[in-house]
């Protein structure tokens, strides 16, 4: 995984913006965006989503788009995670084609106590998929070890169940990440569905068949509504 240090007044310096700016666009760049009015505008992805290279900010939050391929740098039009709720690529080469801007729980673990209920917004594409639950994922900046001032580029991805507008962190940096999981559907209606899926993830083979392949947890939770029937 890629090294990034935790040095904001350094960050120009070692990653010129200019690096990271679009020089071609091709039609494989084309997206529609939706709105968070509902409204749709097209366009071609100028800068991406992601932007790791700042480690003072937050990875896909952001991105601008221009009307035309040969367009300049300063014809771009930028939106916020808070400004679409979908972006679509229109062309059948790109995979995955859909992101989406989600809701993700989050859970601190390098904080002794956790009393409030967090959310983070970020850009997910959309993985996979099964009749009551869909995967989304996207790269996301962690920390080495408590404390440190390195962060590392890690893939998340997260679960979206049917009927609960948020996305729950399943695996992240190819370890199982259910904290947040477990700190927001803690007690409640919700206690059947933590107790059993602590009760799977106990085995090991169980959490190293998710962690190999995330999409494994869609399964998992169909066994959990087919378990509310008996």
């Amino acid at each position: 995984m890629k090294r990034f240090l935790l040095a904001v007044a350094c960050a120009g310096l070692l990653f010129p913006a200019a690096t990271w700016a679009k020089k071609s666009l091709t039609p494989a760049d084309h997206v529609v965006v939706t709105l968070a009015d509902g409204s749709t505008v097209q366009g071609y992805l100028y800068d991406h989503w992601y932007k790791g290279q700042y480690a003072s900010t937050v990875p896909n939050t952001k991105f601008s788009i221009v009307e035309k391929m040969d367009d300049e740098k300063d014809d771009r039009d930028e939106y916020t995670v808070n400004d679409v709720t979908a972006i679509d690529f229109t062309s059948p080469e790109v995979k995955p084609a859909h992101y989406r801007a989600c809701k993700v729980a989050y859970f601190d673990t390098e904080k002794l106590m956790q009393l409030l209920i967090n959310y983070k917004y970020q850009i997910m594409a959309r993985d996979s998929a099964s009749a009551h639950a869909t995967i989304y994922r996207c790269t996301v900046l962690v920390p080495a070890t408590v404390g440190d001032n390195v962060l590392y580029e890690a893939e998340q991805y997260g679960v979206m169940m049917e009927g609960n507008p948020v996305v729950y962190p399943i695996v992240t940096g190819g370890k199982l990440d259910l904290e947040a999981m477990y700190h927001h559907l803690r007690g409640g209606k919700n206690g059947k569905f933590t107790r059993f899926m602590k009760n799977h993830f106990k085995k090991k083979k169980n959490r190293k068949a998710v962690e190999r392949s995330p999409q494994a947890f869609l399964q998992v939770y169909e066994e959990y509504l087919s378990s509310l029937s008996k």
